[in-house]
């Protein structure tokens, strides 16, 4: 390689030699070739990141294993939901609404308890509940007084059902109107109620329901 002054300096060593010469003078190495490039050394990868990479995909992995098929299911068995338009009295629009309302119900429930939204078994359950809640509507208390002092030796099924405290405080005051053939009783979350089997099998739907489950099939009436 040639300076500006004339000298050829060497690429190798930097020594400065003659314009027309073609070897250096001190490392002999040629003037006119370009020395070969000095590898650069591979940097090995960190055994601690690869061990890493590997922990982290297979805590992936188990995790998809473990909860995807979980968020998988419940995503499919809410898949199909049907709506039913309800016509409650005002009170007992309140109570539904009351009792269906809290963020951890499934069901999905109008302002003013006009439809509810939920999967078959769901929608169902409820609509034998409004069935029970509204059987005897219209009649006089009169009536109502003789009825149920007649009906009371067909309850013979007695259940206590656990719950939050605020649903059983809410499922207890829209069953213990006059007009509904049944007895309530309550202690804090706990709720015993004396009915037909038939009606308690869909007090248990209702139950269901509010612990976030789907409800069991319950024995139709003839």
């Amino acid at each position: 390689m040639s300076d500006k002054g004339g000298s050829c300096t060497c690429l190798t060593c930097g020594c400065r030699n003659r314009p027309e010469a073609r070897f250096c003078a001190e490392c002999g190495q040629s003037l006119t070739s370009i020395p070969p490039a000095v590898p650069v050394p591979k940097k090995k990868p960190s055994s601690g990141g690869c061990c890493n990479l590997i922990l982290l995909s297979m805590a992936g992995a188990a995790a998809f294993m473990w909860f995807g098929p979980v968020c998988r299911s419940n995503s499919t068995a809410r898949r199909s939901t049907i709506s039913l338009a309800l016509d409650l009295p005002r009170e007992k629009a309140e109570g539904l609404y009351d009792l269906l309302r809290p963020g951890d119900i499934l069901v999905l429930i109008g302002k003013h308890a006009d439809f509810i939204e939920g999967t078959h078994a769901e929608v169902r359950a409820l609509e034998q509940f409004v069935e029970l809640l509204t059987r005897l509507e219209g009649l006089s208390p009169r009536d109502l007084r003789g009825l149920r002092s007649r009906l009371q030796h067909e309850w013979t099924s007695k259940q206590t059902y656990k719950l939050r405290r605020s649903k059983a405080k809410a499922l207890q005051r829209i069953l213990r109107m006059d007009d509904v053939p049944l007895a309530v009783e309550r202690h804090g979350s706990r709720l015993v109620v004396w009915a037909t089997p038939e009606d308690q099998a869909i007090i248990s739907g209702v139950a269901e329901i509010l612990r976030g489950k789907q409800p069991q099939p319950s024995v139709p009436r003839w």
